[in-house]
């Protein structure tokens, strides 16, 4: 999956590298140094572009074939007097950075599973469907392109959300998925609460 993906409002462009100065990396960093669009994630901000850079390495594509496959797109956008324009139709300089979406090889001794694991988006677009948008663009494409292509692709796709992340959850119940259970996690979301301990709901996407 290295080819864009256009949905009816969106570009999504395939995450290629973490090289210094390439537009990757700087686009990586904008959305990760943000306190608000990482507010769930317990990794937190990244501070520097040293930290984004060592982070982004995680969700760069490796050769496939594997099933350790990682799908990563950014999701961009543009805007202008009368509201939305498709970022296709207007020169690269005037794209924005909406978010990250991505599919990755579960933690799990499973061999035959992926992870919808970041769906990272900017503060200036919660609200207006984006992630929905994105995310569905995603499955599909996977559906369609990938998993039917190679016996090693993972078929089952799998996504956490925070008990209090409404919209995470929403998103997830919206692109098809479903609950299946929930467990407690150890840790602490700073930008959110002090808590040690809180909910995660796990969803599997049905067929």
């Amino acid at each position: 999956m290295q080819r864009d993906i256009h949905t009816s409002r969106l570009l999504l462009r395939p995450v290629r590298t973490n090289e210094d100065g390439s537009t990757d990396l700087g686009r990586f960093h904008a959305l990760w140094s943000s306190d608000q669009a990482t507010r769930w994630s317990r990794r937190g901000p990244c501070k520097t572009l040293e930290e984004s850079k060592a982070w982004m390495a995680g969700i760069i594509p490796i050769p496939m074939p594997t099933n350790k496959i990682r799908v990563s797109y950014f999701v961009l956008y543009a805007s202008g007097d009368e509201g939305l324009i498709h970022p296709a139709s207007v020169d690269e300089k005037q794209w924005k950075m909406g978010g990250v979406v991505t599919l990755l090889a579960t933690d799990f001794k499973l061999e035959n599973e992926l992870d919808t694991r970041i769906r990272i988006f900017m503060p200036e677009i919660w609200g207006q469907g984006f992630a929905t948008e994105s995310v569905q663009a995603v499955l599909d494409a996977y559906g369609r392109d990938v998993a039917p292509s190679h016996a090693l692709f993972p078929r089952e796709i799998l996504a956490n959300a925070h008990a209090k992340n409404a919209g995470s959850r929403r998103v997830l119940e919206k692109t098809g998925f479903k609950e299946v259970g929930r467990f407690d996690s150890e840790g602490c979301l700073p930008l959110v609460d002090d808590a040690q301990k809180y909910t995660i709901v796990h969803f599997r996407a049905e067929d």
